[in-house]
């Protein structure tokens, strides 16, 4: 009964992590200037630094996709420890 109670409780969690990445990454994908908004620059000035924001925030989006599995895993081993 116990590891019956274990298998839900990490069935919950993934389904819980799961939501909160989809959530994550929707937030990203609407917060990074897209193409379109760069080319809609007024001068060859505001293009660049349209494209520079974007770019920045491509940087950022790349970090955290590499902390979220990292997060995840360590969720997963304190899990097991408890």
């Amino acid at each position: 009964m116990e590891n019956k109670n274990k298998s839900n409780h990490r069935n919950f969690e993934l389904e819980e992590r799961t939501l909160d990445f989809a959530v994550l990454l929707i937030n990203l994908i609407e917060s990074i200037p897209n193409y379109g908004e760069a080319q809609a620059g007024e001068s060859s000035k505001d293009f660049i630094h349209n494209m520079q924001i974007a770019l920045r925030e491509l940087r950022k989006s790349n970090i955290a996709m590499k902390i979220l599995p990292q997060k995840a895993y360590g969720d997963s081993l304190m899990s097991i420890a408890r």
